[in-house]
């Protein structure tokens, strides 16, 4: 029960999702879509050992606090068109799609606590502090196409493609 009730972890995570989706139909054989979204996060969080702990006993005690802030916003736009000729049906659907992400985590970490039960960065050795801080950015761009030849609906032919491109920072 020591380690259950001495060692703490807290982790604190506010987060707001959205997507939107928009479609328009000008004719009755053409459509444009657009779909949207986001997801955006920020968390905070605390690892307190205690020094008398198995686990931090050689390290006197440590504290790590960290923060994550991040979005990811990713988005689509397609238009897709149809044709019905008899017994022969098609459609050739071209689009974009992008995801772009950010994350930006800051840490800090300090050992050897001075009072065994006071849960501070500032508690620790001076010397054995450390910051980390760790921005990531990513972005993928991709074009993306389908073509599709149908006979009455059950011998089916379908040729699809898609080329991406990545940056990460």
């Amino acid at each position: 029960l020591f380690l259950v009730n001495k060692n703490k972890r807290t982790d604190n995570t506010n987060r707001t999702i959205s997507n939107v989706s928009l479609t328009y139909d000008p004719f009755k054989w053409f459509s444009v879509t657009a779909r949207l979204g986001a997801d955006i996060y920020s968390s905070l969080g605390n690892r307190f050992y205690h020094p008398q702990s198995v686990i931090a006993n050689a390290r006197g005690g440590f504290i790590e606090n960290y923060s994550d802030d991040g979005r990811i916003l990713n988005g689509n736009l397609f238009a897709t068109l149809k044709k019905k000729l008899g017994k022969i049906g098609s459609s050739l659907v071209i689009g974009t799609s992008i995801d772009d992400r950010e994350s930006d985590i800051n840490a800090a970490y300090g050992e050897k606590l001075f009072l065994p039960d006071f849960n501070s960065i500032n508690n620790t050795d001076p010397t054995t502090q450390r910051d980390k801080s760790n921005l990531k950015r990513t972005r993928l761009v991709a074009a993306f196409a389908k073509a599709e030849v149908s006979l009455n609906d059950i011998l089916i032919l379908n040729l699809s493609g898609r080329n991406d491109w990545s940056s990460t920072l």
